[in-house]
């Protein structure tokens, strides 16, 4: 028979194995869990934050008047496959601007304003777009007021085809007088074609005896 004292013991000895044994699965448990958690997170996809659009710069072309008294400035602000073009006049003497038009056209299409851009009284400018490989050329005022009634700006390129089907325009080159645009065209058949005055006053075309290259 085992003493009681020795019975004592070994139930006191037996409940601290017992207290080990439940603190050594606590923490495996604790450990499990934790290791779990972290492996859980590891697997969730985290999306990429999204790209933010840069902003696009204007860019900008200006053109001074022979005499130095006023300039154009184009500028060209690109959008989502578009572009829009706007135009301003600058006062020289002044330091005053203002906008004179402005035109959306897709990206493909794009709008150019030459070196000899003014009349030689600074009333009208005009200028070249360029889309599916076909030029036309506009003019507009100075003052922003409509070139014709409501026609803030006029297609001169486009009267041409209308009335002189035996040629199209090459290009314009310049000024010849105050609301005189010269123009110069091919034969439509193949061949270098005459020289032509635009005269803005009667909205018609004169056919020039020699070609202005």
């Amino acid at each position: 028979m085992i003493p009681v004292q020795k019975l004592l013991y070994m139930d006191k000895h037996r409940s601290k194995i017992t207290i080990l044994i439940c603190l050594v699965i606590s923490v495996i448990v604790v450990f499990l869990g934790f290791r779990s958690s972290n492996n859980r997170q590891d697997s969730v996809s985290i999306p990429p934050p999204a790209p933010v659009p840069e902003a696009q710069a204007s860019q900008l072309t200006t053109v001074g008047s022979p005499d130095g008294k006023m300039s154009l400035t184009l500028e060209q602000k690109k959008g989502d496959g578009t572009v829009t073009y706007t135009f301003l006049i600058t006062d020289e003497e002044t330091g005053s601007q203002k906008e004179i038009f402005f035109k959306t056209v897709s990206s493909g299409t794009v709008i150019s304003v030459p070196d000899n851009t003014f009349s030689s009284d600074n009333k009208y400018v005009f200028f070249k777009e360029v889309g599916l490989g076909v030029s036309d050329y506009y003019v507009l005022t100075t003052s922003g007021a409509p070139v014709y009634k409501d026609l803030q700006s006029f297609n001169f390129s486009g009267l041409f085809a209308e009335k002189h089907k035996d040629y199209v325009i090459t290009d314009a080159t310049g000024w010849a007088g105050p609301t005189l645009v010269v123009v110069n065209t091919d034969k439509s058949n193949g061949g270098v074609g005459p020289s032509f005055w635009f005269d803005i006053a009667s909205k018609s075309y004169i056919l020039l005896s020699n070609r202005f290259d």
